[in-house]
Order: C-alpha cells, then sequence, then structure tokens
C-alpha cells in the first residue's frame, strides 16, 4: 500500500493552520477574510476527501480478486469524450485524435488513465507551455502519447514507472496518487506504460494491443 502519510499531511496541515486563525483572530476579521479563510478550510478538505477516495480505489485494485471487465471500444471516442468533460480541448493539441483503432479493456478504467494523465499534465504545465496528444498504430498496438513541458520528472519516478516489477509500495514518495492508479490500471491490463523525460518536456506513453474485431 502507498506510503498516505505524505500524500495527505500537507493539505491537512495547512487546513488546520486556517481553520486555528479563524478562531485566533475571532472578531476581529472582517467578513469576507472570515469567508476566504473558511473557503480555503473547505477547499483543502476537500483535497483531502479527494485523495483518501482515491487511495480506496488503488487499495481495491491492489486486492487478488479484483478483475477489470473487458470490453471492445473505439479508444479515441473515449478519450475525446474525457477532454470535453474535463474543458481540456483548447490547451491541448492532438495529432490523429478521430483514429478508430478498437482496444479491448475496462472502459471505466481507461478513462480513468486518460483523465489522470490529462490532469497532471495540466497541474505541472507552466503557463503558456503546449500539450500534445498522440494516437498512432504502430502494427498491432495503438499508442497513445500525452507530452507537457514543464520541469523534468525525477530520476526515480522515471525508474518506478518504468519497472513495472516495482511493487506499489516502492512509489516514490513525491509521486502523485493519480499517477499510481494509472500504473496500476495498465498493469492490470498487461499495457505497456512508459515516460521518458526529454528536453523541456515529459512524455508518458501507452501501448495497447489492437482489438481484431473479425
Amino acid at each position: 500500500m502507498v506510503n498516505i502519510s505524505h500524500d495527505l499531511r500537507t493539505p491537512l496541515a495547512i487546513a488546520r493552520g486556517y481553520a486555528e486563525t479563524l478562531v485566533m483572530k475571532k472578531g476581529g476579521l472582517t467578513p469576507e477574510e472570515e469567508g476566504n479563510y473558511g473557503g480555503l478550510v473547505v477547499s483543502k478538505l476537500e483535497q483531502v476527501q479527494k485523495m483518501v477516495n482515491q487511495l480506496f480505489e488503488l487499495s481495491k485494485m491492489e486486492s487478488a480478486s479484483f478483475e477489470a471487465h473487458r470490453e471492445p471500444f473505439v479508444f479515441s471516442e473515449m478519450m475525446q469524450e474525457v477532454l470535453h468533460a474535463l474543458g481540456a480541448g483548447s490547451r491541448i493539441a492532438c495529432v490523429n485524435g478521430e483514429d478508430g483503432t478498437w482496444v479491448e479493456a475496462d472502459v471505466s478504467m481507461m478513462e480513468r488513465v486518460v483523465q489522470n494523465l490529462v490532469v497532471n499534465a495540466l497541474a505541472y504545465t507552466p503557463e503558456g507551455g503546449a500539450i500534445e496528444i498522440w494516437l498512432d498504430r504502430v502494427g498491432e498496438e495503438l499508442v497513445f502519447t500525452i507530452a507537457n513541458a514543464g520541469p523534468p520528472l525525477a530520476e526515480e519516478l522515471v525508474r518506478w514507472v518504468n519497472a513495472p516489477e516495482a511493487p506499489a509500495a516502492q512509489r516514490p514518495a513525491r509521486t502523485a496518487i493519480g499517477l499510481a492508479i494509472v500504473r496500476k490500471i495498465l498493469l492490470l491490463h498487461g499495457f505497456r506504460f512508459s515516460v521518458e523525460v526529454r528536453e523541456g518536456e515529459n512524455v508518458f506513453v501507452v501501448r495497447m494491443p489492437v482489438y481484431d474485431r473479425r
């Protein structure tokens, strides 16, 4: 199981700090200031709740009895739905985004893969930085690639992503839970997942067997 202390410590500490400020300065703050501090407390607690839900999701997938419910679908159609739901289309350049290749996988789990990778790219790309997605048919594989400009990923994180035999418990401390979920989903499916740090950008790649509809 992943180390939850690092993931939860920061937002909890911030929420506590704002709450203590409200208590200590009670009567000395304007209504607007009280509203701002209260809103920050709620925001950080919502962040904690989201992390806890993700940890439960990851824990469930670690269960020996957990199974992915596979079915054939067109990957690009699912991907476009996720991008639309996130409202991320204007920030992302898609190449071959209408590809009609079918894959066989758990649709809801692959939605989570695309969602988490896109959210991660949006969060770590500096203002004005580029985010690009490619879909390529390479032999009997569909290759989904997402690259974002930004600071290079830590070497230990790159090694962990690229070493499928490494257990979840060895997740580097500063790895987002969302990325751990992506990695676990793809391991459950037997899909290859890798990351490469290039000059000025981080590139995540998912390789999936093409589904034969015959």
